[in-house]
């Protein structure tokens, strides 16, 4: 099977398109839900914001308790994602480890000093899990349920932490055991505070389940990416390559993107040849950090700009990204000073209409934070 030639600008349009910014469809019925939204400091409202017509559009994140249809989860990576509750089953089976291997990878340090203690780590996630499920009977903080589960715990799932300066449960390890232990995070809550979802893990998934399940994971994130690499796809789960291949979908075909080699499936290659292009190019939207569409690990598809990579990318403080022209046209920082929030924009090339389409996507930004006036410099 040969490798099949795609350009860059053709897959990423495929990508504004798939992932919904062009707001041809109902936020329940974007195909990004499977993926889940993720929430950086309140993000996830943004990044649904670019893709409906407008704020009063976007939907409820409810508390994990009420009847809410999306909540908010630690999810991939160990990060906050708001997902449709109907989906909880599905992506608990996906994010549960194939292996002990596989755990430690995914739990990062909380991995290797479990490794280093001796410490089944799959047995660690149900303790953990079933741990956190029984002192979350009531809405309690994060503080308050570390210590709670800490004391309940063997020595060797808790470390020392700086920071806090006292000795509780493994970071990584606490984050891995929420969803299974069906406890999701309260929105907006400060400091950050836990409640009940149902149902609860009974029992671990079986290999064959959990394989089954991460495939189907898999499969959705090509369908909205149309290409990745296998540590394209490990990375968004937190894993390696070499631990995941055992998952990946049957029938990928090689493709390379502009130099960057990556795999797809041959109606996802088909769809991103038939990608509507002015559609895409027609597009101006302020996306938020950690967007949908900046979620690839293979960067250079996103942008070749060094100065808009660091900017959206950076070890701390990542900056939006504006989305004009069918490319990433620069980056977008917000500061609200009481009910005035200033957006400023940091782009080249933009039109005359982009700038005028910018400055509604600014006020519509500031509807939803409450500002009662919202300003655009620097464009």
């Amino acid at each position: 099977m040969g490798t099949v030639q795609l350009g860059r600008e053709q897959v990423f349009h495929h990508r504004v398109l798939s992932s919904g910014l062009d707001r041809s469809r109902s936020a329940a019925d974007l195909d990004l839900w499977r993926l889940g939204v993720q929430d950086r400091d309140g993000s996830a409202p943004l990044a649904l914001l670019a893709r409906v017509a407008g704020p009063e559009a976007v939907p409820e994140i409810g508390t994990p308790g009420s009847s809410s249809e999306l909540i908010q989860l630690w999810s991939m990576r160990g990060s906050p994602h708001v997902h449709r509750r109907q989906d909880v089953d599905s992506l608990a089976a996906a994010l549960w480890p194939l292996s002990a291997a596989d755990a430690w990878t995914r739990l990062v340090g909380s991995g290797k000093i479990l490794k280093d203690a001796g410490a089944d780590p799959l047995i660690a996630l149900v303790e953990v899990a079933k741990a956190i499920r029984h002192h979350t009977s009531r809405t309690i903080t994060k503080g308050d349920l570390s210590a709670a589960v800490t004391a309940d715990l063997p020595a060797e799932y808790s470390a020392f932490c700086v920071p806090c300066g006292s000795t509780h449960v493994l970071e990584m390890l606490f984050r891995s055991a929420a969803l299974p232990g069906a406890v999701g995070l309260v929105p907006g809550s400060r400091p950050v505070a836990f409640q009940r979802f149902s149902p609860a893990l009974t029992s671990p998934p079986t290999a064959a389940s959990a394989r089954r399940s991460r495939t189907g994971l898999l499969e959705d994130y090509l369908r909205i990416h149309g290409v990745a690499g296998e540590a394209d796809l490990a990375g968004h789960l937190g894993t390696s390559a070499a631990l995941l291949r055992p998952a990946l979908p049957e029938g990928l075909q090689p493709v390379e993107v502009d130099g960057v080699k990556a795999l797809s499936r041959p109606e996802y290659i088909d769809q991103i040849r038939g990608t509507d292009t002015v559609a895409a190019e027609a597009l101006t939207r302020l996306l938020p950090p950690g967007d949908p569409l900046l979620q690839s690990r293979q960067r250079a598809l996103l942008t070749e700009d060094p100065v808009i990579t660091k900017a959206l990318w950076p070890a701390l403080g990542p900056a939006g990204a504006v989305l004009a022209g069918g490319r990433i046209a620069g980056f977008w920082r917000p500061r609200k000073t009481g009910s005035k929030l200033t957006i400023t924009v940091t782009a080249d090339r933009l039109s005359a209409a982009q700038r005028t389409a910018l400055e509604q996507e600014a006020a519509w930004i500031g509807e939803l934070r409450g500002a009662t006036g919202t300003l655009v410099c620097g464009t």
